[in-house]
């Protein structure tokens, strides 16, 4: 990410877990929604998807921003539309998988998310 002074690439690689390990929408609509709501704190998405009980997302975010804050709120926004959307759903579980990614990872990464089910 640029401004006039300063370039920084902060890459993220973030696995959530439902609460309980229930069974996460794993759907087009439910990774669209997590991925609009990354748009919305001002990070950029590379890749997302999901199996029956975690989801995967790798993304860009800004440095003026703590990634704890960044994982709160896409929880909560997130978690808050699942509910309207599917009455099975419980919430995300209260931790999470966060990792620096490296550039000579990404496509390592993205390979990954993209693969996972298969």
């Amino acid at each position: 990410m640029k401004n006039s002074h300063s370039f920084t690439e902060l890459t993220y690689h973030l696995v959530l877990v439902p609460k309980y390990r229930k069974e996460f929408p794993n759907n087009d609509a439910s990774l669209a929604v997590l991925g609009g709501y990354l748009y919305l704190l001002n990070c950029e998405l590379i890749e997302i998807g999901g199996s029956k009980d975690h989801v995967h997302i790798l993304f860009e975010a800004k440095p003026n921003v703590a990634i704890s804050d960044i994982v709160c709120k896409l929880k909560a926004k997130s978690s808050h539309a699942f509910k309207k959307e599917y009455p099975f759903w419980n919430g995300w579980a209260n931790g999470y998988y966060c990792a620096t990614v490296g550039k000579s990872s990404i496509s390592k990464i993205t390979n990954y998310i993209q693969n996972q089910n298969q």
